[in-house]
Order: structure tokens, then C-alpha cells, then sequence
């Protein structure tokens, strides 16, 4: 763990102590505790061609509590028998956290969603002009049906998150008049900001966050989407105004740009700003993996923290520094290469050395030391050689089988 000394520095990451600074740090107004909600099994399989089954459902849902993610959203409260299905399998194994679900705001969809055993509710205002015009009913009437769903849900002992979509496209004054109308004469024990398009940075989240704040004494939750790749950001910038709920989603997907990807924001609030959500970090490349494997998005190898890649090299200067500390009997300093250890996320231990047309005379001695084949100094010129020539042709790392090719080539003169 860190310490109050030295945050940014532990046995497991080592980061810049710029972040720490208190000219940097005295504006935040973080929360004790900030909650993961991940919204993969409603929001996430919105994206288009993800289409999960019960068995997927419930091995994403699993694996989720496994992680300790606090909270996870199915569904829209049973609105297809299917639904209504995979939210009562998840609700029965009895995982350990809370299960919301998207509802309606009338009060014969809170009574579907009861029926399916949830723990909460997400019921939506429609916020934005553009919005309200799509629903194609009156402000009053659509307000009067949220008033009565929020106040019916809390009577059944339901929690209630008021999910005010497009919130951050709405007219500010016009916003907070709904807002105010629904806490004077509704219910809701959290208010969600919905970024539905994407649109904010970090900067306004900020504003956002703590001008609501300043309104509500109430848990405010910060669902942002991917537009312009600021979704971490303006997370993490929510957290720092004082939301203290934050919707993920594996590996980010979800519809149109995606949604905030849990791991990347849950390593970046612990380790940059020392904010501890209580995942289980050592879990998260098993997270992104089975998430791949069950949304059919494969994840890029070069993917931040959880990408396969992230912890290889061709480079010839850096397997050399490995190979040079190693053979003096020493371990390899991953902290001065890397900000965080492989393994704090679930990676292998170690950095691995690739064959490529980057490589040096370390790559290949470090990969024949590995196959067990020894090598004259000739010999390690001549593979390098014909390494260069070969990757050059394919115009990709090379394999073992092809590396132990080009040394029988070599060794056969």
C-alpha cells in the first residue's frame, strides 16, 4: 500500500509525485468510499453485434463479484421473458453484491422489476431538450409518472437512482428545476449524471458534479461515455468533485463510442490518486480476458493496463539492460521500466523479450538461453542477421519455431 509519505511510490507501481502535490490536490473532494456499478449486462451489451446468453450472462456477472465490483446493472427490469429470467438466475446465486436494473418510470415496470428480486432500481429523466422531444410527451406528464415510480419504489424498499440522461446537454436551469421537482415531491436515494453522448471534459464534470452538490445531499453517481476518449478522465474528475458511484463497463463497451472501462479507471484512482474502490486488482486481465471472450471484442495487445503486450519488448537497448542485470545475478527493476508490476493486475510476473527487426544480440541470446541452444558469438551475429531479414519479409515479431529455423540455418553454414 502506499504510504502517507511517499503515494506515489509502493512495492507495486511507482508513479509521479507531481499527482500528490497539495497545489494539485486541495480542490478534491473525494468521498470515503466510491462504489463500482458496472453496467456491462445493460448498457455494455447495447453495443451493437454483443448479444449475451444466460450462461454468458452469469459468468460475466460471477466473475464480476469475484472482482468485488460492488454493484452490477441487468436488464430493463424484466421487459422480455429473457430478461426477466437472467436477472432472477443472477439475483438466486446470491453474489455478494447489489443487483440493479433499468426501469421505467411507471409503477407497473417498478412491480416487473420487483418480481425479479432486485436490489435497486435506475429510473431515467429524460433531461435534455432533445431527449424530451423524442419521448414526444409533455414535461408534467413525464414528471408526474417519474414522481410516482420513485416514491412507489422507495414505499417497496427499493433503492433509487435517478438516472437523468443526457443531463450534461440540458439547459442548466431547466435541469436543476427537474431535479428540484423530483426531490420536493418524488423520491431517489442517488442521482445519476448520464453523459450520454460523450460530451463533457473533465473540467465541466467537474463543475457538474459540484454544483449538484451543492444542491443535493444525496449519493451522486457519474455515467460518462467514450466520445472523445476523455471516459476515464472525466470519471476520475467526478470522483475528485465528490461522486462517490461510478459506472463502468469491461473493457468499455457499450453503444456509439463505448462507456468507461472498469479497469482502467479503478488502477488509475488507486495508483495516480490514491483513491481505493476495493476491487480486486490481481483480478482485472481475468476480467478483460473472459470479457473478450464472451462479448467478441477483442481487446488491443497494447490495451493500457490489461493489453497483452504492455509488458513485452523488442527493443535491443532494453533487452540489454535485462539481460546485463540478470546475468550479474540480480532481479530486473520492472518499476524503473514500467509504472505498475505485471502482476498487481493480474499479468504474468516478468517482462518478455520479443524477436523482431528491433531486436539486438541480447533478444536472441536471452531466446536460445530459453530453448536451451547455445551459441558462439559468430553464431548470435548470424541469427540476428537472418532475424532482421526474416521479420522485414513478414513484417511482424517472429515465432519460435521460426527463430529455431533461422539457427539451424546458421548452424548448417
Amino acid at each position: 500500500m502506499a504510504t502517507t509519505k511517499e503515494p506515489w511510490k509502493t512495492d507495486d507501481f511507482w508513479v509521479s509525485p507531481w499527482n500528490f502535490k497539495e497545489e494539485v490536490t486541495r480542490d478534491f473532494r473525494i468521498p470515503p468510499q466510491v462504489k463500482v456499478h458496472d453496467s456491462t449486462l445493460r448498457d455494455g451489451v447495447q453495443e451493437p453485434g454483443i448479444t449475451l446468453d444466460l450462461d454468458g450472462s452469469i459468468r460475466i456477472a460471477e466473475k464480476l463479484a469475484e472482482v468485488g465490483v460492488h454493484r452490477i446493472e441487468i436488464g430493463h427490469g424484466g421487459a422480455s421473458p429473457e430478461e426477466e429470467k437472467t436477472i432472477k438466475e443472477v439475483v438466486k446465486r446470491n453474489l455478494g453484491m447489489e443487483i440493479f436494473t433499468f426501469c421505467g418510470p411507471r409503477v407497473e415496470s417498478v412491480e416487473k422489476a420487483m418480481e425479479c428480486g432486485v436490489h435497486g432500481l435506475l429510473i431515467p429523466l429524460f433531461s435534455s431538450e432533445y431527449e424530451i422531444q423524442a419521448v414526444g410527451r409533455p414535461v408534467e406528464a413525464i414528471l408526474e409518472g417519474i414522481i410516482e415510480a420513485t416514491r412507489f419504489a422507495h414505499e417497496k424498499g427499493l433503492y433509487v437512482t435517478l438516472f437523468t440522461i443526457d443531463a450534461t446537454r440540458a439547459e442548466e436551469s431547466f435541469y436543476f428545476n427537474l431535479v428540484d421537482k423530483v426531490s420536493r415531491d418524488g423520491y431517489y436515494d442517488g442521482m445519476g449524471i448520464a453523459d450520454t453522448r460523450g460530451v463533457l471534459n473533465p473540467q465541466g464534470v467537474f463543475c457538474f458534479v459540484s454544483r449538484l452538490k451543492e444542491r443535493i445531499n444525496k449519493s451522486v453517481e457519474i455515467h460518462v461515455h467514450n466520445n472523445f476518449g476523455l471516459a476515464v478522465a472525466n470519471t476520475i474528475s467526478g470522483v475528485l468533485a465528490g461522486s462517490d458511484v461510478i459506472h463502468t463497463t469491461i473493457n468499455g463497451v457499450g453503444a456509439s463510442a463505448g462507456n468507461c472501462p472498469l479497469s482502467e479507471v479503478a488502477v488509475a484512482l488507486r495508483v495516480l490518486y490514491g483513491v481505493d474502490t476495493g476491487v480486486k486488482y490481481n483480478k482485472l486481465v481475468e476480467l478483460t480476458r473472459l470479457g473478450a471472450e464472451l462479448t467478441g471484442r477483442a481487446v488491443p495487445p497494447m490495451r493500457s493496463l490489461v493489453g497483452d503486450m504492455i509488458y513485452a519488448v523488442e527493443v535491443e537497448r532494453i533487452a540489454s539492460l535485462q539481460r546485463m542485470v540478470e546475468q550479474e545475478g540480480k532481479e530486473f527493476n520492472m518499476l524503473g521500466e514500467h509504472p505498475i508490476k505485471p502482476e498487481f493486475v493480474g499479468h504474468a510476473p516478468g517482462q518478455r523479450v520479443m524477436m523482431g527487426s528491433k531486436a539486438g544480440r541480447a533478444n536472441v541470446e536471452i531466446w536460445a538461453e530459453e530453448m536451451n541452444i547455445t551459441l558462439t558469438d559468430d553464431e548470435v551475429t548470424g541469427v540476428l542477421a537472418g532475424v532482421k531479414k526474416k521479420a522485414a519479409e513478414v513484417k511482424r515479431l517472429l515465432t519460435r519455431d521460426e527463430f529455431r529455423e533461422i539457427i539451424g540455418q546458421v548452424k548448417d553454414g
